[in-house]
């Protein structure tokens, strides 16, 4: 098969089959590229297998009738396959073009997808290479919005500040239940006196209105919708990100007027906010929010300002050499062109104790993710992050064990240079607090959501819903849903795998289902253009 001749046999070249879409992979066996491809549609049609293709191929042989030779073995088969896909010689390392290489708005999620631990030999990704000599120093309740004082431990004063952020929610469900008893009993009123002494003081004009009788409805509902933000005790950056703040407080400090532009842009931030600024504005003279609504605003944001200061700073990312291969490391990302891990991993005191406690604070209301230990059998899990605009994932990590915060975190800090602005995850609340207690600096700037289809179930503050938001309706948020069921139809024919092979299978899939999004989005683009024939 390396030589072709002619009829007579007097001429003889070498041949390849390349040019008859024919690949040679030995010199006794040869198949048509189309072999290949009917293999892979075979696959995405449905959970189909190497030998179930060869024992389909065989039939269709036997029916021919013209011979009694079998296709060929599945061994073989196996073989030719992955030396067929191999010699395409095609560079996985490509990210999102539609963003051209910077995807700022990521998700991620873990998948049942992998090989026996048998054949697994990777090191988890968040195994730490070196300590961090920093030591954190805020905790959870040191970091909302009615924040314990710095360092307290006593039990029954954190106590006292926890019962006044329950209180405060009470307040704003009661407000919005339109429920006039709860205002009328007197020991609610002797504790809503009482949390005012639990409130920053910036905050005390605007919590009077919205306990007052002589506030209109409207406007004590939107009080009621910002202050219940502020009731819970997760991060206050969920509420106002970092990114906006000095812009925020010099808008306040400098402007006599607040635009309607500025109210309408903050509904990419916060739009419980946005609302109370129109609707203060609405019944105030002249129409302008009130002072109380602005110096809330304004003490939120320096808050937040104030919090970060204590960031933990990121190492120089550099990209280290000989770090991107797949098949040794059970990792490949396509966050930079290299594809190498940018930084080591580093322990902090929040990783001593992560295997007893959950949380540095126990929190008021804990939201539940129960993450699997492993999969069925001693099957290997999958971690992926994409692009949930465009819908193109950006790479994979193989976990040899369960899939926990740790996942997205080690992953980006180790191969992503500079930290997305917004990240989709099914566990978004407690990644927000994994992240503060770790590489507060690197994710200072990153707003963390729930994607919607997991965000009805969770517990946590209303920050960390997208649905609420303006600027997100272009957000696929269950891209990954989506791409498992896609990738799943290869789990019956790669959980056998070696991880040398499993690493090229799904980096094989993974470019066909980025192939096709950016086809998808080319063909949209060229329909909204009007120029699709």
């Amino acid at each position: 098969m390396y030589f072709r001749s002619c009829v007579e046999g007097s001429c003889r070249i070498f041949w390849t089959g390349e040019n008859d879409s024919i690949f040679r992979f030995s010199h006794s066996t040869c198949a048509g590229y189309e072999i290949g491809w009917e293999f892979v549609e075979l696959i995405l049609s449905g959970k189909n297998t190497f030998s179930g293709f060869v024992d389909c191929l065989n039939l269709k042989y036997g029916r021919s009738g013209e011979n009694d030779k079998l296709f060929m073995s599945t061994r073989l088969f196996i073989d030719w396959f992955f030396a067929w896909a191999s010699h395409m010689k095609i560079e996985f390392r490509q990210s999102c073009r539609l963003c051209e290489g910077k995807s700022r708005v990521i998700a991620c999620d873990g998948t049942k997808l992998g090989i026996g631990f048998k054949h697994t030999f990777v090191s988890p990704i968040e195994t730490t290479s070196k300590e961090s000599g920093i030591t954190v120093t805020t905790n959870r309740h040191d970091r909302c919005y009615i924040a314990n004082p710095f360092g307290e431990k006593n039990v029954k004063i954190c106590r006292n500040y926890a019962e006044a952020r329950q209180h405060l929610l009470s307040i704003c469900n009661a407000v919005k239940a339109s429920d006039i008893s709860f205002f009328s009993k007197p020991t609610n009123k002797e504790l809503n006196e009482a949390l005012v002494s639990f409130l920053p003081a910036e905050a005390n004009a605007a919590f009077v209105k919205l306990i007052s009788d002589d506030t209109p409805t409207e406007l004590k509902l939107n009080y009621a919708a910002v202050f219940k933000l502020l009731s819970h005790d997760s991060c206050i950056d969920a509420i106002i990100p970092l990114r906006i703040c000095d812009e925020v407080i010099n808008y306040i400090d400098n402007s006599s007027f607040i635009s309607s532009d500025f109210i309408f842009n903050f509904k990419h931030y916060c739009v419980e906010f946005a609302d109370l600024m129109q609707i203060s504005s609405k019944f105030n003279n002249p129409q302008n929010p009130s002072a109380d609504v602005l110096l809330l605003l304004k003490n939120v944001a320096q808050r937040v300002k104030s919090l970060h200061e204590l960031d933990v700073e990121p190492e120089i990312p550099i990209a280290i050499p000989g770090s991107y291969n797949p098949a040794k490391f059970g990792r490949a990302y396509y966050f930079t062109p290299h594809g190498c891990q940018v930084r080591e991993m580093r322990s902090f005191p929040a990783d001593k104790k992560a295997k007893h406690h959950n949380y540095d604070d126990e929190p008021s209301q804990v939201c539940n993710k129960f993450f699997e230990r492993v999969t069925n059998k001693g099957i290997s899990y999958l971690f992926l992050w994409f692009c949930p605009i465009h819908g193109h994932c950006l790479g994979y990590h193989v976990i040899p064990g369960s899939e926990g915060r740790k996942d997205p975190a080690a992953s980006l800090y180790t191969h992503l240079p500079d930290a997305p602005s917004e990240i989709f995850y099914d566990y978004a609340c407690s990644l927000s607090e994994y992240t503060h207690n770790r590489e507060s600096g690197y994710f200072k700037n990153t707003r963390f959501f729930h994607d919607i289809f997991h965000g009805f179930t969770h517990k946590f503050s209303k920050a960390f819903r997208c649905d609420r938001l303006d600027g997100f309706n272009g957000v696929n948020s269950s891209i990954c849903e989506q791409f498992n069921s896609f990738i799943q139809n290869i789990k019956s024919s790669s959980k056998l795998m070696t991880q040398y092979h499993f690493s090229f299978f799904i980096q094989f899939f993974i470019n066909i289902w980025n192939e096709k999004k950016f086809q998808s989005f080319q063909s949209r683009i060229r329909v909204a253009e009007g120029t699709d024939e």
